[in-house]
C-alpha cells in the first residue's frame, strides 16, 4: 500500500521466523529504500496470518487473521484483528 501524504510504501507479511506465525511491517521510500527496520506487529500465542494493508492518511491500516487450532474438545476459531501502523 502507498501512503499518499508522505509518499511511503508499506509492506506487511506473516512469517514464523521466531517459531510462531506473526505479522511484520516495514515502510519504504518510493524508490525502494528502507525507512527503518522491519517491525513485529503481533505477539500472540495464536497464528497471525493473511495480513491486508492500505494507506490511511499518514499511517497504514492493517488487518489480519488470528487462527486458533482445535484443542481437545474446543473447535478451531478464527478472528479478524485490526491496527494502524506508521
Amino acid at each position: 500500500a502507498t501512503g499518499s501524504r508522505d509518499e511511503r510504501i508499506g509492506l506487511a507479511w506473516s512469517d514464523n521466523t521466531d517459531g510462531q506465525h506473526e505479522i511484520y511491517f516495514q515502510a519504504f521510500a518510493p524508490d525502494g529504500r528502507s525507512l527503518g527496520a522491519a517491525r513485529r506487529v503481533t505477539t500472540t500465542s495464536t497464528a497471525s496470518l493473511i495480513p491486508a494493508i492500505v494507506a490511511a492518511g499518514d499511517a497504514f491500516a492493517l488487518a489480519w487473521n488470528e487462527y486458533v487450532p482445535e484443542v481437545a474438545d474446543a473447535p478451531a476459531s478464527s478472528q479478524v484483528w485490526f491496527t494502524t501502523v506508521r
